[in-house]
């Protein structure tokens, strides 16, 4: 027996062992922490700004890569919320290098995202391409909608930022999709301020307008200061394509008062820009190029190359309305070359490149698992292959042991045998008791039908019979009446005799009788029958009392005195008040109608 259970062991143990092992993916306790801080710092900068601190305050005591990444991805949240650019990528890499050390997939991945929106703020594509393309394989290889919303978001505005409209359109309506379907009002108002900037480059001022108003609305919602600013920074700029220009500077000195209360960099360096371009349009050239100098040194002082472009033709324009051609010639030349090494054909060629390099990695990934499965196939027919052989090795062992033990203990197997043998007369025993028990139970319900079927026959007789006697009792106690008064002529006796028969003979009399008989052994059937059908008449409920105490139609055409013709057309109108189906039995419904 020892040999038999190290056999079975042994037999399972390579069973398993055979087997692939498949990993399901699960969320890690440090991601599920961190996805709780994000939720946080979208709507409560103030206990964000806490938790990152006692973050960092807990990195000095204990320096664990867990630790570590949790501050420095804290604290990038943090700067990207309050628009510190250089800092943001500054903590993003090094939460990045961290999160590849311990294996945290989904969070190197969430990571990518980040630092391709820092390379789109610092203007460089192609390495933003690189690691949004990164990001985009796992998270739809994962199909986890909501860091793929948070990347078609960035894609739209990396689209947008390099010119390409269309793609960048087609990323926002993927965004619109996840955030609707998840119900986030955040991301909807960033979609609609995104479609707001698209319209406003296609020069639809009024669309643009109503996407950023709708944006704006959804910002005020959730108290996102930050957005808000830059929305309204985005209604300014379209108010001064409009030439409102009083309009566009009272939405802009909203957004200034926000982006000061934050102290943020970035958005006061747009804002100072757009104060440029409205004085400018106004023809206050001084106060035009004080805020575009101040402009220039905010992008440059935060390395913003667009935010210095931008500026840079800014001043050009204004230098060309103070007729200093010479100036004007130099700062856009300024421009001509910083926008070049920005959006150049270099950088458009290189982010093509990478989308090609990206979907052949893909199809080469796809042929690897193609590939992969393919090898694990065939190595599960080389383990099966091995394990029928083992099959069959240890069922002949099994075998050839039984058969020694058959030889050594033949007495022990004989009294098996017999003990086998009463254990089948036992249950064969048991299994006639139990038929035979099963046909006495039959016997004894179709006793009780008959006896059920008994006792309402005669309750039927009973039934006739009271009527017959109450009527029998009454018509004798009115002939002893008339017969007791001696001194009525035979004459007047035998009119009132008469009288006494014809009396008798009054149907609705006759079923009043029966009525209070029948009430007092069906109580409550007349109430419930009108009360749920209060279309039958009187002759209707009588002929279904009738029916309740299954009098046969020629005893219920007898008693009242119509034929059976008229009685059929009778039951036929009270099944169509009672709304039957054509298969459904009128005394059956009658019989079985709950009181």
């Amino acid at each position: 027996m020892k040999l038999h259970f190290f056999l079975t062991f042994f037999l399972f143990t390579l069973f398993f062992s055979c087997k692939k092992n498949v990993s399901l993916h699960k969320e890690s306790d440090l991601y599920n922490q961190i996805k709780s801080f994000d939720s946080i710092a979208a709507t409560d900068r103030a206990k964000a700004n806490f938790i990152s601190d006692k973050a960092f305050d807990e990195i000095k005591r204990d320096t664990s890569n867990i630790l570590l990444l949790k501050a420095y991805y804290y604290k990038t949240r943090i700067e990207i919320i309050e628009g510190n650019i250089e800092q943001t990528g500054t903590y993003a890499q090094q939460a990045l290098d961290i999160a590849k050390k311990l294996n945290e997939e989904q969070l190197v991945n969430q990571l990518y995202i980040v630092l391709g929106n820092y390379y789109v703020q610092k203007n460089e594509y192609s390495k933003a391409a690189t690691v949004y393309l990164k990001a985009q394989n796992y998270f739809e290889q994962k199909n986890d909608i909501e860091n793929l919303s948070a990347l078609y978001n960035a894609m739209g505005i990396f689209y947008f930022e390099t010119g390409d409209l269309q793609n960048s359109r087609n990323y926002f309506d993927k965004t619109y999709s996840v955030y609707n379907q998840i119900g986030n009002v955040r991301g909807k108002g960033l979609y609609y301020a995104n479609v707001g900037n698209i319209y406003m480059i296609t020069e639809d001022y009024s669309k643009a307008l109503e996407y950023q108003e709708r944006a704006l609305k959804n910002f005020e919602k959730i108290k996102d200061s930050v957005s808000m600013a830059s929305c309204m920074i985005n209604i300014s700029n379209i108010e001064t394509n409009q030439k409102n220009y009083e309009k566009a500077l009272v939405v802009l000195n909203k957004a200034l008062d926000i982006a000061e209360k934050g102290d943020n960099s970035r958005l006061k360096e747009r804002i100072l820009l757009n104060y440029s371009i409205i004085y400018t349009s106004k023809g206050d050239l001084v106060k035009a190029s004080d805020y575009v100098n101040r402009h220039i040194a905010y992008a440059k002082e935060s390395d913003y190359p667009k935010g210095i472009m931008d500026g840079y033709g800014q001043l050009a324009l204004i230098l060309d309305k103070k007729a200093d051609f010479k100036n004007s010639a130099a700062y856009l030349k300024r421009y001509y070359k910083l926008k070049d090494s920005i959006y150049g054909y270099e950088v458009k060629q290189r982010i093509e490149e990478l989308k090609w390099s990206n979907e052949f990695e893909k199809s080469k990934m796809e042929s690897e698992l193609l590939k992969s499965k393919y090898d694990i196939e065939k190595e599960r027919s080389t383990s099966l292959f091995f394990l029928s052989l083992l099959v069959i090795f240890t069922s002949v062992l099994v075998i050839s042991l039984g058969w020694l033990l058959y030889r050594n203990k033949k007495k022990s197997l004989k009294l098996i045998e017999i003990d086998n043998e009463r254990l089948h007369e036992k249950i064969e025993l048991e299994r006639i008791k139990t038929e035979k028990e099963k046909a006495e139970n039959d016997l004894l319900k179709v006793k009780a039908d008959r006896q059920l079927l008994e006792l309402e026959s005669k309750n039927r007789e009973i039934t006739s019979m009271s009527l017959q006697l109450l009527a029998k009792n009454k018509i004798m106690s009115q002939i002893s009446k008339v017969i007791d008064k001696k001194k009525k002529s035979t004459a007047e006796i035998e009119a009132e005799l008469k009288s006494i028969l014809f009396q008798n003979q009054n149907q609705e009399k006759d079923w009043e009788q029966f009525k209070e008989v029948f009430e007092n052994i069906h109580p409550g059937f007349y109430e419930k029958l009108k009360e749920k059908y209060p279309q039958l008449t009187a002759t209707d409920c009588r002929i279904c009392a009738y029916i309740r105490i299954r009098m046969s139609l020629n005893e219920v055409a007898g008693l009242m005195n119509i034929s059976l013709q008229s009685l059929h057309t009778s039951r036929y109108r009270i099944r169509k008040k009672l709304k039957l189906d054509t298969d459904i039995n009128l005394d059956d419904f009658i019989l079985n109608f709950e009181l």
